[in-house]
């Protein structure tokens, strides 16, 4: 179960950053017949690779019993709803590109018989066509949800863009593992408000550093956040940690930041580390 569960929090956290923050991801032309005709309805997400790990069939079948869904509705009038576990997002799509315009960037996708992709690198994730009366009932079932706890998607664009530097950086963890600071609170253009987090791994396995559900407190309210950082043996990265419900860097204060680590092939974990950042 120790795996499962490891196995899903990277996933989870590796497909959403995947799809909301990449700003370029490349395709190519799809089979015969009407690309359009094809791509109209309601897809849902099927497969794919992510860091070299597969997204199989028990894998998906899990996030669908969390009500964790990714769905993709192209409409004929060429708008594209997108639902990204329970965030609906709204763009516009071009079947002879291949494109989606979505968040003021072009997504681009590969349609292949029966299945619809999107990769980047060797990371790829796949969609296949769903039951429309299903899938449009949870899409309208989320934008509810987002209206009633007013989560809209639509209001990221009202996050004013920020990098404060911490100075002195605050010690996450500094032992025979890793070596982790948070350099700088942050807020983006794309509406994602957190942490910069630097992540060098001090020893010779290869380990994830990511931030666990439930345990991220700011200014003594919980909220979720978003962070995995894979790292092999000697290597230093700069990444971000993003909050959920944080829409500006003037929020961010008595942070209580909780984060694991883990054997990025086993899944077992390693360590936790806890610090505050004020």
């Amino acid at each position: 179960m120790k795996k499962t569960a490891n196995l899903w929090r990277r996933m989870l956290v590796g497909i959403a950053l995947m799809l909301t923050m990449c700003l370029a991801l490349v395709g190519c032309g799809g089979g015969g017949g009407s690309a359009e005709s094809k791509l109209v309805g309601y897809w849902e997400l099927s497969g794919g690779t992510l860091e070299g790990e597969e997204l199989d069939d028990e894998f998906i079948q899990m996030m669908k019993d969390w009500d964790a869904h990714m769905i993709i509705h192209f409409a004929e009038d060429g708008t594209c709803e997108v639902d990204m576990f329970g965030d609906v997002y709204d763009a516009t799509w071009d079947a002879k590109a291949k494109t989606m315009e979505w968040e003021g960037e072009s997504v681009e996708f590969k349609l292949d018989g029966d299945t619809m992709s999107i990769a980047d690198g060797s990371d790829h994730i796949k969609f296949k066509k769903g039951d429309s009366t299903d899938l449009a009932s949870i899409i309208e079932a989320d934008r509810s949800n987002m209206t009633r706890s007013g989560t809209d998607s639509t209001t990221d664009s009202d996050v004013e863009p920020a990098m404060i530097p911490l100075d002195p950086v605050q010690t996450i963890a500094d032992d025979e593992w890793i070596t982790a600071t948070v350099d700088a609170k942050y807020a983006d253009e794309y509406g994602y408000v957190g942490l910069v987090i630097s992540v060098r791994n001090n020893s010779n396995e290869n380990v994830t550093l990511y931030s666990p559900t439930g345990m991220n407190y700011v200014d003594d309210v919980e909220h979720e956040a978003w962070f995995s950082c894979s790292l092999a043996p000697g290597e230093t990265k700069t990444t971000e940690l993003s909050y959920d419900g944080i829409t500006s860097v003037d929020q961010l204060v008595n942070i209580t930041l909780n984060l694991g680590l883990y054997y990025t092939e086993s899944y077992d974990d390693i360590c936790s580390y806890s610090t505050v950042v004020m």
